[in-house]
């Protein structure tokens, strides 16, 4: 696998850029490929600046981008809805990773197959490659998207997902993904960006439940893998990632 053909992206607001000062340490001493992909880091200006992500600098090939959308109800609306819009506008390669600032690399090896970007037996590209996960919150969440799906041009002609779920749950169990580590095949990204509200919104705020149900409704190609223990990647919240980040005798980028 060409690493020039991945752009990676990242998303930084104020608590965002705090973990990446953690993480970017672990991804240079386990994941040094990184360094051959273009990175591409959008931005909330009114919450941090490329001059205090400075330490990025590092990397050979990197271009800061501000992104704001005036009508995210909060913040976690905003940036998780970069992480669907800005790879469909600004990625020019044909695949992108998206890495979230609370994944740490673990180990040394390898972390990326290229036979997860090749077509399955029907020729069909992945439209993405991601981390096995089984539910998505709240339980109606299929439901909604089921009614958006059925106003949408591309997809109502598409069968619904009809995803059965119990009244006593708070979740309906469903093959998805978490995309802390995601692999989006840029075209198909783009395809699917454009069915959001004319205003930028997705029917959903969750970028994982929205691609799944895009790429199942259509019948598309996916690669869902685990990722964590396997490829040497730890998901974990901000507390136990300095911890653990400590503990590899690594500190913090300044």
């Amino acid at each position: 696998m060409n690493l020039n053909n991945i752009t990676l992206i990242l998303g930084i607001d104020r608590h965002h850029l705090d973990e990446l000062r953690w993480s970017w340490p672990t991804w240079m001493r386990f994941k040094p490929e990184i360094r051959d992909m273009p990175l591409l880091v959008f931005y909330d200006p009114e919450e941090t600046s490329p001059e205090q992500a400075d330490f990025l600098n590092e990397h050979p090939n990197l271009r800061f981008l501000p992104w704001k959308m005036s009508n995210a109800r909060n913040q976690r609306e905003e940036m998780i809805t970069g992480f669907v819009h800005v790879p469909a506008r600004e990625v020019q390669t044909p695949w992108y990773l998206k890495l979230d600032t609370d994944a740490i690399g673990t180990g040394e090896g390898p972390w990326i197959k290229p036979e997860w970007f090749l077509p399955d037996s029907q020729a069909r590209l992945p439209a993405f490659i991601s981390c096995k996960w089984h539910y998505s919150k709240p339980r109606y969440v299929i439901d909604l998207l089921d009614d958006w799906g059925d106003r949408t041009p591309l997809l109502a002609g598409r069968p619904r997902l009809d995803i059965p779920y119990t009244s006593e749950s708070r979740r309906v169990r469903h093959k998805r993904v978490i995309s802390w580590i995601f692999f989006g095949n840029t075209e198909w990204t783009r395809m699917v960006s454009g069915l959001a509200d004319p205003d930028g919104r997705l029917p959903y705020p969750s970028q994982d439940t929205f691609l799944s149900y895009c790429a199942r409704r259509l019948g598309c190609h996916i690669v869902r893998e685990r990722m964590a223990h396997h490829y040497h990647w730890s998901h974990l919240r901000f507390a136990s990632m300095k911890a653990r980040v400590l503990e590899m005798g690594l500190t913090p980028a300044k």
